[in-house]
């Protein structure tokens, strides 16, 4: 079955969002968890890393695992993984606990920007593609730039 280009481009786009959020969103809460945790500045470079560092090694090979077992097989897993782990960061009872969520979030996360770009491939050619990516890329860039006040807000909001 195929699916209009429209919910395509709506995945791709859950998926590059999705993709991100795990550090963007929370940076302006990130002094809050440290003091919740009673863990000193240097924690700050540990939660981004945790959520980061497994996208260096895993990208690749979810690239090839996707070409070998298809975008979906993968897209899904990597969206309910990011999910999983993202319910254990916030009931993390230390921050072992936490680091340890965020490096599942990482796995997660680690697929989901490159596989966005890879469905463009596989449904446009062309002008449409590069067009396509440099949307992408735009939103991308523009949700790097909003998440963090978003993120702000809403711990301003509730803690």
């Amino acid at each position: 079955m195929t699916r209009p280009r429209g919910q395509i481009v709506l995945v791709i786009l859950s998926a590059t969002l999705t993709g991100i959020m795990g550090n963007t969103l929370i940076a302006p809460s990130i002094p809050d968890i440290l003091d919740d945790f009673d863990v000193g500045d240097g924690g700050a470079g540990l939660i981004i890393a945790a959520t980061s560092f497994p996208g260096i090694f895993l990208a690749p090979v979810i690239g090839l695992l996707a070409d070998r077992y298809g975008r979906r097989n993968l897209l899904v897993p990597c969206m309910l993984l990011f999910g999983s782990a993202g319910l254990v960061v916030a009931a993390a009872p230390s921050f072992s606990v936490l680091l340890l969520g965020r490096f599942g979030m990482g796995i997660g996360a680690a697929g989901l920007i490159n596989l966005g770009v890879v469905l463009i491939g596989d449904h446009w050619e062309g002008e449409q593609r590069i067009r396509l990516i440099g949307r992408n890329a735009a939103f991308l860039t523009a949700m790097v730039a909003l998440l963090p006040p978003i993120g702000g807000a809403i711990a301003q909001a509730f803690g």
